[in-house]
């Protein structure tokens, strides 16, 4: 397996953000491998379907698979989507400046055993950054997402989306249950 441990990009997100940018078909097999404070997560490719990464998480606390839809909401461990809000998701492709998405999402309560779970996400491409991480230098397209149930959680997430790359390069969230971070790309892996 190679591993890509500093790229810089020569095309410009701003130039690719007024065409429109379509989410990149990812290589089954990538690992895109961050880092957030003390924590490494890694992120392996299973598929991309759509406007969805279909991806096996792991951190300290173990694998799981999950769904990222969007470039915002992280569908998985008992969550689950609609078709009618998936085509919703959609329509924030291809990213543009100002493109938007408003959608849904439920299941069953991490927070609250056997409680019935339900946001709605607001997701809005922002504008482009050149950002710089631990794997390089990118342009990228900025996604921001705010989430909330209704009642007592909401949560922000910023997403730098490189097209070189086709993900995320850079997140950052916060919510109002204590919850923030920040992970950056370290490094990828091909297959």
């Amino acid at each position: 397996a190679a591993c890509i441990a500093a790229t810089t990009v020569s095309a410009n997100a701003a130039d690719e953000a007024q065409n429109a940018v379509p989410l990149k078909e990812l290589v089954p097999g990538t690992i895109f491998n961050f880092v957030g404070g003390n924590n490494k997560i890694s992120y392996k490719i299973i598929k991309t379907e759509g406007v969805s990464i279909i991806q096996e998480r792991e951190n300290s606390q173990g694998v799981r698979t999950e769904e990222l839809v969007a470039l915002g909401a992280t569908v998985g461990n008992g969550l689950e989507m609609s078709q009618n809000d998936r085509a919703e998701a959609a329509s924030i492709f291809p990213l543009k400046v100002g493109n938007s998405a408003s959608y849904g999402y439920g299941g069953m309560s991490t927070v609250n055993p056997g409680a019935r779970f339900s946001a709605t996400v607001q997701a809005k491409v922002v504008e482009t950054e050149n950002v710089t991480v631990k794997a390089g230098a990118f342009d990228t397209i900025v996604v921001r997402t705010t989430m909330n149930d209704g009642s007592f959680w909401y949560g922000r997430s910023t997403c730098w989306y490189a097209p070189t790359v086709g993900y995320c390069v850079k997140r950052q969230w916060e919510s109002n249950r204590g919850s923030t971070g920040i992970t950056e790309l370290e490094s990828i892996t091909l297959p």
